[in-house]
């Protein structure tokens, strides 16, 4: 029984370690306040403002129509690093994390941009020359004489579905403040459908599975139910000691994995460098440090588990003589 009970232990230590592992994750990924404190450090708000026009030019310029684009990739990109602020940028995502959304910060942003670009288009508008002869429909070459840009947005067609051409944003004066507080909505937070958090999610319960199995193991073991709190400490602290040791070793590989990762930023060498490495590498360094902490309580949990039934073992084997006298 001994040595199953040794076959069995070593055969569930990866998902020992696997419940550690999970514990950390949710001590850090997992709660929207690790993720906000982390997007603050790194100045992820003002990075990803500073490098929008890099992440727009990623987005072919569309020329199927054999014409120039209304608004060129690089215009785009300085429209919305004008109005993608750090601090809208901040608000919504801090609000996407905790699982709300602002309907009136939402709206104002999206009234916002709708405005610039409208105010963009009737610039390059009133910049082109004025047509001599008949164009025809969709030619941006030149405008018709005597033609507003309000009157060319009123009569598209497209008006009342796409906001980026309402006329009513181009005269008017977006009032982007309210005395109003923005009221909360229920949205999805990022655990509801993040894979980490499916998995995570399981974690209690994957726990106390495992420390289950390891008593009833360590009972086996020990042969007696007193014995087995003990050599239930024995197998706690040896698991979680192997479990240090094999999380100091992945560590090791942290670098190459975090380059594997922001490969998907590879086209973007800006914000590759300035924030998704240093963010990746940090977040990685917590959550290898949360499972080092994790495994360092479990394991002195088992030493002490086992110094108390060694005691108490112990003094019931010197009272067993004087119970027999008695």
């Amino acid at each position: 029984m001994k040595v199953l009970a040794i076959i069995v232990l070593i055969i569930i230590f990866p998902l020992f370690f696997l419940a550690i592992f999970g514990l950390s994750v949710k001590q850090t990924v997992q709660k929207p306040e690790f993720i906000k404190k982390e997007l603050v450090e790194q100045n992820a708000y003002e990075k990803i403002n500073r490098n929008l026009p890099e992440i727009v030019s990623l987005l072919g310029e569309n020329k199927d129509s054999g014409e120039p684009p209304i608004l060129t990739n690089a215009e785009v990109g300085l429209l919305l690093q004008q109005t993608l602020t750090a601090d809208a940028l901040k608000q919504n995502t801090e609000m996407f994390l905790d699982g709300t959304s602002g309907k009136q910060s939402s709206s104002a942003t999206q009234t916002q941009v709708t405005y610039n670009i409208n105010k963009l288009i009737e610039v390059k508008y009133n910049a082109l020359p004025v047509c001599t002869s008949q164009v025809e429909t969709g030619d941006m070459s030149c405008r018709p004489p005597g033609v507003t840009f309000e009157q060319v947005l009123a009569q598209l067609p497209t008006q009342g579905n796409n906001p980026l051409f309402s006329a009513g944003n181009t005269s008017e004066t977006i009032n982007l403040e309210s005395p109003e507080n923005p009221q909360p909505q229920s949205a999805p937070g990022l655990s509801s459908f993040s894979t980490i958090g499916k998995f995570t999610n399981m974690t209690y319960i994957l726990t106390f599975i495992i420390l289950l199995i390891i008593y009833f193991l360590a009972r086996g073991y020990a042969g007696s139910w007193l014995g087995s709190g003990k050599v239930f400490g024995v197998f706690l602290a040896v698991l979680s000691v192997l479990s240090l040791l094999l999380n100091i070793l992945l560590s090791l590989f942290t670098k190459p994995l975090v380059n594997a990762i922001s490969g998907f930023a590879s086209k973007a060498p800006s914000l590759k460098k300035e924030l998704v490495i240093p963010l990746l590498n940090n977040i990685f360094s917590k959550v290898s440090q949360m499972t080092n902490k994790i495994s360092i309580v479990s394991a002195s949990i088992g030493v002490v588990l086992f110094i108390v039934f060694f005691i108490i073992t112990r003094r019931k084997k010197k009272n067993q003589p004087v119970l027999a006298e008695t």
